[in-house]
């Protein structure tokens, strides 16, 4: 199995491991909890990389400005069976930003723009490619 790839959890016994697909296990509380790799969400050490290699890249070309920044969202179950704890699901995305607009990536998106952004982009043109791919980009005005 690769290194990036990890393993899921199968039912709410840690023993219970299987290897599966591309997912990563975030953490363990009463249930272990994975993510997926490609479109799905990322780990944080996952996120943090991509987000400096992303901002370093833009610094050096016609994107100076441009931020890439790490968004998490923190998801709880409304309920749970009784006798498990209360796990917290946690996302982690990739924010574009340039102070007049935003784009939340996944890990699979994000290494596609690490992929696919040339140096001389500007704004406007990384702006553009990313909502090609069906990436909602928000006006921050």
């Amino acid at each position: 199995m690769p290194p990036d790839r990890g393993l899921v959890a199968v039912g709410w016994n840690p023993r219970n491991l299987v290897q599966h697909g591309t997912s990563k296990v975030v953490g363990i509380h009463s249930v272990l909890v994975a993510t997926g790799e490609g479109d799905g969400p990322m780990l944080a050490d996952d996120a943090q990389q991509s987000a400096a290699e992303l901002e370093k890249i833009f610094n050096a070309g016609a994107c100076q400005g441009v931020k890439a920044s790490v968004k998490s969202e923190q998801l709880s179950p409304t309920s749970v069976p009784a006798g498990a704890g209360r796990p917290t699901f946690i996302n982690y995305y990739i924010r574009i930003d340039d102070s007049t607009r935003t784009a939340t990536l996944t890990l699979g998106q994000a290494g596609r723009l690490l992929r696919e952004v040339q140096p001389d982009w500007d704004p406007d043109q990384l702006f553009d490619t990313i909502s090609t791919w069906g990436v909602a980009v928000t006006d921050t005005n």
